[in-house]
């Protein structure tokens, strides 16, 4: 077998292809750290305290929620200018 074998739809319909699978393993990636912080604050016994004040049972989610998306923010735009930085002006 000689030389390389080629997508049928060209450069842009694989992209098209694998976009949605590497945003949903982000995603999935950022979901996973949500959930392994509120489990070790649910081990470590801060949630016990938190029972103990007045504050909304899903404000303790919602802050990790919250803490995740701000640190996964200033990382999508270098992500975004590697990638153009790096794709060849045929596939703009």
């Amino acid at each position: 077998m000689t030389g390389s074998v080629r997508p049928a739809g060209g450069r842009i319909a694989y992209l098209a292809f694998v976009t949605p699978g590497i945003l949903l393993i982000a995603l999935l990636g950022g979901a996973t750290n949500t959930a392994i912080a509120v489990s070790m604050d649910m081990t470590e016994g801060i949630l016990a305290r938190f029972r103990t004040m007045s504050i909304a049972r899903g404000s303790v989610l919602t802050g990790h929620v919250i803490v995740g998306v701000l640190q996964a923010v200033p990382v999508q735009p270098v992500d975004g200018e590697e990638f153009a930085a790096a794709a060849p002006r045929s596939w703009c």
